[in-house]
């Protein structure tokens, strides 16, 4: 499987951002606000005997609940099963395969991740992530990446975790069983998510963190303020000599993007303007509000009266 060399983060234009920029950092994500429900959820397969599940389930409780009793959990399980005899183990069963899927949801929603794709001309992407063209679209490189673990999004395939493979990483601590958990909870989408081209970078916890790969260039949406840009502009283009800044427009038949380089020096000098009122001040008559009455010019009568109206 071969990394691109370019991966790209749409971004709605906001403080934190502004924050995350100047910072150099990136927001990982927790699964717990991702806008698809399936995302990072995965169900479980029953492939283990119950006295496999409750081996498992006695390691995640020390991990996961620490002040309670594993035994004493089990304990409480059989009792709320014994209320119907005729079913009591598979009851018995059903309760301990739920609490141990509980304590993988929570192994996964405690982990940040963040997303990329491998385009920047997405349409879709921009409506659903960049505030509908109004943001912004950050283009990192993967060739200097210190990421230790950029992995590519899988699209319909199994979400199902069996229970061997969970045993095998919290119990026999055995070889690749941890891989194979982590990449079917975070990497599986169903198939209809597949134009986003993702790929993902797992932190130990959600929040902004140092971003592990080195921006080469931002890409202002067909909406987006062109104040915004030039605030960007001014304040990275001295800490990132090496990037390149991109204007992004329709096409006038067809439903392409296209992107025109932005000149750097131009919008350094031209893209802030100084107040028009101080540099054409004596050019510009006094505007007053009705009714109001003139009041003498300063130039004549200096020590006369208030100064006149804001124009």
């Amino acid at each position: 499987m071969d990394t691109p060399d370019l991966l790209y983060k749409y971004k709605s234009f906001n403080n934190y951002l502004l924050q995350e920029l100047c910072g150099s950092e990136s927001y990982f994500a927790s699964p717990s606000i991702f806008n698809d429900p399936l995302d990072s959820k995965p169900s479980i397969r029953d492939d283990i005997e119950i006295s496999h599940k409750e081996q498992l389930l006695k390691v995640l409780c020390k991990e996961y609940r620490p002040k309670k009793d594993p035994d004493a959990v089990l304990g409480n399980f059989r009792y709320l099963a014994s209320e119907n005899p005729l079913e009591a183990q598979l009851q018995y069963d059903m309760f301990v395969t739920t609490d141990i899927w509980r304590m993988l949801l929570q192994e996964i929603g405690r982990r940040g991740v963040l997303s990329l794709a491998e385009r920047w001309d997405c349409p879709l992407m921009w409506s659903h992530y960049a505030q509908q063209h109004q943001g912004l679209c950050l283009e990192f490189s993967t060739q200097d990446s210190v990421a230790r673990n950029l992995m590519r999004v899988r699209y319909g395939t199994d979400r199902a975790i069996p229970l061997s493979d969970l045993y095998s990483w919290k119990v026999d601590r055995a070889a690749g069983a941890r891989e194979r958990v982590l990449d079917l909870a975070f990497l599986s989408k169903a198939k209809s998510w597949e134009y986003e081209r993702e790929w993902r970078i797992l932190a130990e916890k959600p929040g902004s963190l140092s971003v592990p790969l080195r921006l080469k260039g931002i890409y202002f949406g067909e909406r987006c303020s062109r104040a915004i840009q030039t605030v960007v502009v001014k304040a990275l283009h001295d800490a990132h000599p090496t990037a390149k800044f991109y204007r992004v427009s329709f096409d006038c038949h067809a439903f392409d993007l296209h992107r025109h380089e932005v000149d750097v020096d131009e919008e350094i000098q031209c893209g802030i303007c100084p107040p028009v009122a101080l540099s054409f001040a004596k050019m510009l008559d006094p505007v007053l509000p009705s009714g109001a009455i003139p009041l003498p010019s300063p130039e004549t009568e200096p020590d006369e009266g208030p100064p006149h109206f804001q124009r």
